[in-house]
C-alpha cells in the first residue's frame, strides 16, 4: 500500500479526532468563560480575554470542517433538533420547579424555555463557515488536497450530533448542575484542580449527550421507517422516565420551599435516571417493543394515579412496603370510591384494546439477541450499582458531578421529616431506594429457624416464672406514655446557675414513685428514636449506626411491629401530638401500630379541640387537658402522648424571674438557657396539676413520663468532664392507686416497658420477660458496662430484632411469644 493510501485510509479516523477535540475546546472555553465572569475577582479579567481568543481560534478551525457539510438541510435538522430538545429541557424544569407556586408554565421567556447560552457560538461558528466555503471554492476548487478532503474526510452525522451536545452542555439549567463544584475550586484559586474538573466534565458530558442525540435521532429514524429497534426502546424509555417522574412529583406537590429550595439540586437527574433503567430493564426482559411499551404506560399510569392517591388520602406516598397489600386487594380496594375503581378498570380495557389494533398494523420483532440482552443487563445492573451504592467520596475522586443516592443523601439532612417530605424535595425514588438499600442490622452468626423456637422456649418458661410472683394485668388500667420534649433537669450540668428550682414539682414525685434517669442516643435531637425505643423495647444498640431515623428506615422493613400499645383494644389506643402528623412518617407508624384514635395539630381531621400556645408550640397544659377530655373511665385505654412546649425555638418571658446562665456559655446561649428554664417552669406546674387530677380518678391509671434529649443549646464545655451527662433524661413512672418505688437510677429508653411492667406487678408475655432480665441485668452494675449474664440476654434480643427486621420472621409462627403467660 502506497503511503497516499495509507494516508487515505486513515483520514477520516483523524478528522473525526480533530473534530472532537475542537468542539470539546469549544464547550470547554464556553463553561469555563461562563465561571468565571461569574467571579468579580478583577485578576481574573486577563482569563476571560484569553479565553475568548482561544474560543474564537478554535470556532474558526472547527468552521473549516463545518463548511464541507453545511447545507440547508442541516441547518434545518439542526434547528428540530434544538426544538426537540428545548421541549423536552423544558419539561424537565417544570419539575424542578413543581414545588414552586411563582413558577408559571406559560410564561416561557422568563422560565428559560428558549436556551441561548449556545447561540452565539454556534452562530459565529455558521458564519466563519460560509466565509471558509466561499473562500475555498474560490481559491482552492480545484486543488487535490482540498478535493481529498471534500471526498475522504467528512462525517456529517457525527458533526450533527457534537452540535447537537454542545447545545445541551450549555442549557442554563445543566451549567447550574456543573457549577457548584467547579466554583468551588475557582474561588478557592485552586486553578489546577478548576481546570481538571472542567476538562472531565465536558469531556463526560460531551460524550453522554452525543450519545444521547445519536440514539434519539436513530430512534426517530426507526419510528419514521415502521422499524422497532433498540434505539426507539432506550429513546422510549427516557421519554417515559421524563413524563413518569413529573407524575410521581406532582402527586406529592406541596407549594413552598424548604430550607431555600424548591427541589433538592440533583433530584431530578437521579429519578430520571433510575425510571429510565427500570424501563430499560423491562424492555430487555419482554425483548417486545410493543408489549413492553404498553405494560411501562400502564404500569406507570397506576402508580402515578395511587401515588397521588394515597398523598391526597393519607398524607403520605406510595412505598415500597405497600405493594404487600397486593395480596390483600380486596381490602384496599374497600377504602377507594368505587367511581374511581370503575375509572381505572375502563382506563385498562381501553389500553388492552389500543394494544391489540397496534398488535395488528405493526410487527414487533424481537429487540436483541440473547448475547446482546445479556450485554444490556449487565450494563443496566452496572448501572444501578452506580447510583445506589457507590459512595459520594468515590464520586468526588473521580470529579464527575454525576446523581446518586449517597450525594442525594448528603445533600440536605431531612429524612426526619419522613416520607412525604423527603418524596417531595429529594424525589419518590430516593424514598425507595432508601427503603430498598440501606442495611439496618448486621445477621448474628447463629441466626437460623431452631435458634428462634430454642428462643421462644426459654422466654416461655422465663415468663411463667415471672407470673408467679405477679398479680396483675397491663391491659386492666389505663396507661399513659409520656414524651416530653427535650426535658431534662438542668441542676444535674456543671457550671449552670439557676435564679430558682424550675421542676421541683418533678423532684418530689421523683422522691415518692419509680424514676430516675434515662439513657439516650443523641443530644439536641432524636425523639423519634427514643419513642420508638420506649415502645417497642428495641434498643438501638443492635441497628446499624448507618441508621438514621427508625421510624423511616426501620420500620417499613419491619415483618413483627412489637409495642406495649398491642395489650389494649385498637379502639382504646389514642395518640396525641401537637404537631404535623407527617413528621417522622407517624400517620404510618401509628397505622401499623393500630391506633383508632390520632390527634394532630396539622395533617389530619381530629385535631386538639382547645389548643393553647405557650411560646413557640402548644403548651403542656394543653396537651393534658385534651388527655383527660379523650380519657374514659370505663375503659382501659393506652394513650402515646408527645408535648412539644419545650421544643426550640425557646421564647415565652414569664416567669420574668427565672433566668439561667451557664460558665462559658455565650449570651445567645444565656438567653435560651434562660427562656428554657421559664418553659420548665410551666411544664412542672402542668405536670403536677395533671398528676393531682389523675389521682381523683376512681381507676387504676398509670404514667410513663420522660425526656426524649437535651436541648441543643448547651456548649460542649458543659460535657467536657462527664460526657455521659448529654445523654441523660428524667423519667416518671407514677400510678395513681400505688405508692411503688424501685430502684433503677439509670435505664435505656428501651427498658421503660419492661420497669413498668415491674412497677405495676403486671404479667408479662416472653418477649416482655426477655426484655425483663435484661433490666435486671443492666442495672445489677454500672450500665455502661456490659457483663456476661447482660451479654446473653442481649445476644438473644439481637437474635429476635434481627428476625422481626431483616430476617425470616421465623417468630411469627409463635404469636404467643408476645402474648400474657398465665
Amino acid at each position: 500500500m502506497t503511503f497516499e493510501e495509507k494516508l487515505s485510509a486513515q483520514l477520516p479516523k483523524l478528522y473525526r479526532l480533530v473534530i472532537f477535540v475542537l468542539v470539546f475546546y469549544v464547550n470547554f472555553q464556553l463553561l469555563n468563560l461562563s465561571l468565571l465572569r461569574a467571579t468579580k475577582d478583577v485578576g481574573y479579567k486577563w482569563s476571560i480575554g484569553f479565553g475568548f481568543s482561544l474560543l474564537f481560534l478554535s470556532l474558526f478551525a472547527l468552521a473549516l470542517f463545518l463548511s464541507q457539510e453545511l447545507s440547508k438541510r442541516f441547518i434545518r435538522d439542526l434547528g428540530l433538533g434544538y426544538a426537540s430538545y428545548i421541549v423536552i429541557a423544558y419539561g424537565i424544569r417544570m419539575s424542578q420547579n413543581i414545588n414552586n407556586e411563582g413558577f408559571n408554565p406559560w410564561h416561557l421567556l422568563k422560565n428559560g424555555f428558549f436556551q441561548w447560552n449556545a447561540f452565539g457560538a454556534l452562530g459565529c461558528l455558521i458564519l466563519l463557515s460560509l466565509v471558509w466555503r466561499s473562500f475555498l471554492q474560490k481559491y482552492y476548487a480545484k486543488n487535490e488536497l482540498f478535493l481529498a478532503l471534500k471526498d475522504h474526510a467528512r462525517w456529517p452525522t457525527g458533526l450533527f450530533h457534537l452540535l447537537m451536545a454542545t447545545m445541551m452542555i450549555n442549557d442554563s439549567s445543566y451549567r447550574d448542575f456543573l457549577s457548584p463544584s467547579l466554583a468551588a475550586s475557582l474561588a478557592a484559586g485552586e486553578m489546577a484542580a478548576y481546570h481538571l474538573n472542567i476538562i472531565l466534565n465536558v469531556l463526560w458530558s460531551l460524550l453522554f449527550f452525543t450519545l444521547m442525540s445519536y440514539l434519539l435521532a436513530k430512534a426517530w429514524q426507526e419510528l419514521r421507517l415502521q422499524r422497532r429497534g433498540f434505539s426507539l426502546a432506550i429513546a422510549t424509555s427516557f421519554i417515559l422516565a421524563l413524563v413518569t417522574n413529573y407524575a410521581l412529583q406532582l402527586g406529592v406537590r406541596k407549594p413552598e420551599m424548604l430550607l431555600g429550595q424548591y427541589l433538592v439540586v440533583g433530584a431530578t437527574s437521579f429519578q430520571i435516571s433510575i425510571l429510565f433503567l427500570l424501563a430499560l430493564l423491562v424492555y430487555l426482559l419482554i425483548n417486545r417493543y410493543l408489549l413492553a411499551t404498553f405494560f411501562l404506560v400502564g404500569l406507570a399510569t397506576t402508580l402515578s394515579l395511587v401515588n397521588m392517591i394515597k398523598e391526597a388520602m393519607r398524607s403520605e406516598p406510595l412505598l415500597l412496603t405497600d405493594f404487600i397489600w397486593l395480596g390483600r386487594l380486596s381490602l384496599v380496594l374497600d377504602s377507594v370510591s368505587p367511581g374511581l375503581i370503575w375509572l381505572v378498570l375502563l382506563a385498562l380495557v381501553f389500553l388492552v384494546f389500543l394494544y391489540n389494533l397496534c398488535h395488528r398494523h405493526w410487527f414487533s420483532p424481537r429487540l436483541l439477541s440473547f448475547k446482546q440482552r445479556l450485554l444490556g443487563l449487565l450494563v443496566v445492573i452496572l448501572s444501578f450499582f452506580f447510583l445506589l451504592f457507590v459512595n459520594d467520596e468515590s464520586v468526588k475522586k473521580l470529579r464527575f458531578n454525576l446523581p446518586n443516592l449517597s450525594r442525594l443523601e448528603r445533600s440536605m439532612a431531612i429524612d426526619w421529616l419522613g416520607f412525604s417530605t423527603n418524596a417531595r424535595y429529594k424525589s419518590l425514588m430516593y424514598v425507595w431506594s432508601k427503603q430498598l438499600t440501606q442495611s439496618i442490622m448486621t445477621k448474628p452468626d447463629n441466626y437460623r429457624a431452631q435458634a428462634i423456637e430454642e428462643l421462644v422456649n426459654k422466654y416461655t418458661k422465663l415468663a411463667t416464672r415471672i407470673n408467679q410472683e405477679r398479680s396483675t394485668r397491663i391491659e386492666d388500667q389505663t396507661v399513659i406514655y409520656i414524651l416530653s420534649e427535650s426535658l431534662a433537669n438542668p441542676n444535674r450540668l456543671p457550671g449552670v446557675n439557676l435564679s430558682q428550682e424550675v421542676l421541683p414539682n418533678l423532684e418530689q414525685i421523683q422522691e415518692t414513685t419509680t424514676s430516675g434517669l434515662m439513657l439516650v442516643d443523641s443530644y439536641g435531637g432524636g425523639t423519634a428514636n427514643t419513642e420508638f425505643q420506649v415502645l417497642t423495647g428495641l434498643p438501638s444498640y443492635n441497628f446499624s449506626s448507618s441508621v438514621s431515623i427508625f421510624y423511616t428506615e426501620v420500620v417499613p422493613k419491619m415483618k413483627t411491629f412489637p409495642a406495649i400499645s398491642d395489650q389494649f383494644q385498637a379502639d382504646n389506643r389514642v395518640v396525641l401530638h401537637p404537631a404535623s402528623i407527617n413528621n417522622y412518617s407517624r400517620n404510618y407508624i401509628y397505622n401499623r401500630l393500630g391506633f383508632k384514635t390520632q390527634v394532630f395539630s396539622e395533617g389530619i381531621s381530629d385535631q386538639f379541640s382547645q389548643a393553647q400556645r405557650l411560646g413557640a408550640s402548644v403548651s403542656d397544659q394543653s396537651v393534658y387537658d385534651e388527655i383527660l377530655r379523650r380519657l374514659d373511665p370505663q375503659s382501659n385505654q393506652f394513650f402515646s402522648v408527645i408535648t412539644m412546649q419545650n421544643h426550640a425555638p425557646w421564647s415565652v418571658g414569664q416567669p420574668d424571674e427565672v433566668t439561667a446562665k451557664g460558665k462559658g456559655f455565650s449570651s445567645a446561649a444565656n438567653s435560651n438557657f434562660t427562656e428554657y428554664a421559664r418553659l420548665l417552669t410551666h411544664s412542672d406546674q402542668a405536670l403536677a396539676e395533671f398528676i393531682d387530677q389523675l389521682a381523683q380518678i376512681d381507676k387504676p391509671i398509670t404514667v410513663v413520663f420522660y425526656g426524649d434529649h437535651l436541648p441543643g443549646f448547651y456548649p460542649e464545655s458543659v460535657f467536657a468532664k462527664e460526657p455521659t451527662l448529654q445523654y441523660q433524661t428524667d423519667y416518671v413512672i407514677w400510678s395513681n392507686y400505688q405508692d411503688q418505688k424501685l430502684d433503677y437510677p439509670l435505664v435505656r429508653s428501651s427498658d421503660l416497658t419492661a420497669e413498668l411492667l415491674a412497677h405495676t406487678n403486671a404479667k408479662v408475655s416472653p418477649y416482655y420477660a426477655l426484655l425483663t432480665k435484661l433490666l435486671e441485668a443492666e442495672n445489677s452494675k454500672n450500665l455502661l458496662q456490659v457483663n456476661d449474664q447482660e451479654e446473653e440476654f442481649r445476644e438473644d434480643l439481637k437474635l429476635l430484632q434481627y428476625d422481626m427486621t431483616l430476617g425470616k420472621n421465623y417468630i411469627s409462627q409463635y404469636r404467643q411469644f408476645f402474648d400474657t403467660v398465665e
